[in-house]
Parts: structure tokens; sequence; C-alpha cells
């Protein structure tokens, strides 16, 4: 029972660092090609209405992250586990 939950909650944890991940990559990728041009101050516009509601997505995890820290904190335990349990050696990475 121990080992689903922590497999689950890997796997929560592993979830949410790519959401995080994506959400920065969209919001430079946005930036860059200058489809978005005002990325400021939590205001968002866009050349098209499917472009900002991408656009608001994206914002939106990247402000939870920023402000609760909760997606963060997920993200950042799958990253420390992955780089502890390189080697395998470890007997919490089973």
């Amino acid at each position: 029972m121990g080992q689903t939950l922590l497999r689950i909650l890997k796997i929560i944890c592993y979830v949410a660092l790519g959401a995080l991940l994506a959400g920065f990559a969209v919001l430079a990728l946005l930036g860059v090609l200058d489809i978005c041009p005002r990325l400021d101050e939590g205001g968002i516009s866009c050349v098209s209405p499917v472009f900002e509601v991408i656009a608001s997505i994206a914002m939106a995890i990247v402000l939870l992250s920023v402000f609760m820290g909760l997606p963060a904190l997920s993200a950042g335990s799958s990253f420390w586990h992955s780089i502890s349990c390189g080697d395998g050696a470890s007997d919490d990475c089973k």
C-alpha cells in the first residue's frame, strides 16, 4: 500500500514538473514569436483568441507556481527524486 501511494505521488510530481516547464516554455515561445506581444502585469493580448486562451492557461500555471509554490514544490521534489535516484542504489528509489 505504501509503495503504491509513493508511486502515485511520484507520477503526480512528474506531471507537475511537466506542466510547470510547459507553462514557462509556452509563455517564452509566445513572447519570442511575437504572437502575444503583451504579457506584462497579468494582462494578455494576442493576435487571436485561441492564443489568448493558451497564454492564459500558461500564465495561470506560472502564477500559481510563483505565488502558491505548490506546483513548483511538487516539481522540485520530482526533480530531486530523479537526481538522487539516478544510480538506483537507494532503497527509496524502487
